[in-house]
């Protein structure tokens, strides 16, 4: 099994799952990334690189029955300590939640995972939409984790 990273740049990267390894680990990159879970694997899907906000990465083959999760560090969003992640199941929450001091919503509508760096300030501030998991799948609250 290949776990894959695609860049926009046309270069692509890919490394093999380790041997009999149950699990992979996909990295996005300052670039715009398409992280692919690989089959019967659990992936994680790790953002510990500067997020673009202009064009987002995606990921793809996102499976809670294989227990994947996506894995966010704080730090590179500017955040001293472990973040905060809920979901909203729609826009209309997605709104709510952004006048909240959430940093981290998933919008179940979309499939988007959004970074609200202002706190209860109207908007996203600096930050927004950094993923897409297509598909729209449901997450659970260990499907995340928002690590310092």
């Amino acid at each position: 099994n290949l776990v894959s990273v695609e860049k926009t740049s046309g270069n692509s990267a890919s490394s093999p799952a380790s041997g009999g390894s149950k699990s992979s680990t996909q990295s996005a990159s300052a670039a715009v990334d398409t992280l692919t879970g690989t089959a019967k694997k659990a992936d994680t899907f790790d953002f510990s690189s500067s997020p673009n906000y202009n064009s987002t990465d995606r990921i793809t083959n996102f499976s809670t029955k294989e227990k994947d999760k996506v894995q966010i560090s704080s730090s590179v969003f500017g955040l001293s300590g472990a973040g905060t992640f809920k979901i909203a199941k729609n826009s209309k929450a997605l709104g709510k939640l952004l006048a909240t001091d959430t940093q981290f919503i998933y919008n179940k509508a979309d499939g988007g995972l959004y970074f609200n760096q202002n706190g209860v300030a109207p908007g996203f501030g600096s930050g927004g939409i950094f993923a897409i998991l297509e598909g729209k799948p449901t997450l659970g609250a260990s499907s995340v984790s928002v690590v310092a």
